[in-house]
């Protein structure tokens, strides 16, 4: 099995609601997502995947949405708000963790077609949060 990673790093603003003390004000994060890609053969250029693709692709999406937005649950009452003052928002259907954001990004760089086995959100250097392939999905060896 042949992997490769690739690193992207981000700035974001969110805020979880539910919690109490620091987690339920709006603060921020300078975060680093690792993608990690997975593939049964090389393409023919002994490549897991072309990088350009995925900067193409995962990495234009994270610069354009994510990267110094606000990410907050589509529920967060400061959306009216936010939005009446035309602020940069991405808005979740659930809360913005970093659970949720490693498996968010999981399912984006998958509907590019990337042959993803992980992906990994540190936002502090101490803690990340990892979402995996589930055993169950097949494999992409498209390149």
């Amino acid at each position: 099995m042949h992997c490769t990673t690739q690193t992207f790093n981000l700035c974001y603003g969110h805020r979880l609601l539910g919690e109490t003390g620091k987690p339920s004000q709006v603060h921020g994060h300078s975060a680093t997502v690792i993608l990690t890609l997975q593939n049964t053969t090389l393409n023919e250029r002994g490549q897991v995947y072309p990088k350009t693709k995925v900067e193409e692709t995962i990495g234009s999406w994270i610069t354009n949405d994510l990267d110094h937005s606000l990410i907050l649950c589509n529920t967060d009452p400061l959306l009216p708000a936010l939005n009446s003052l035309n602020e940069r928002v991405y808005v979740m259907h659930e809360n913005p963790t970093e659970e949720n954001l490693a498996r968010l990004i999981y399912t984006r760089a998958t509907g590019y077609g990337l042959p993803v086995e992980s992906v990994e959100v540190w936002d502090t250097e101490n803690t990340r949060a990892i979402y995996t392939r589930d055993p169950e999905e097949t494999e992409n060896t498209d390149a």
